[in-house]
């Protein structure tokens, strides 16, 4: 299963579809980044879809996933 990740210079946001209709949303916003990392292997996330500017500093807690899309440093 994937999710589409926005590591920004502040908040990392997840969102990703859990049924038909309904997508699931995070962010540290609201949760500390072990957290998201936790929420996100809870709902069986392995491919995360990624944009934004802040991958680089976090990288390490998101070494269990694979990474795509355009990670902007």
């Amino acid at each position: 299963m994937h999710a589409g990740v926005d590591f920004g210079s502040t908040l990392v946001k997840a969102v990703w579809k859990k049924t038909e209709q309904y997508y699931h949303f995070c962010s540290t916003a609201d949760y500390s980044l072990e957290q998201v990392v936790a929420v996100l292997k809870e709902n069986n996330i392995t491919e995360i879809h990624a944009a934004g500017i802040g991958y680089e500093k976090i990288a390490e807690h998101f070494k269990d996933f694979t990474i795509t899309g355009r990670i902007e440093s």
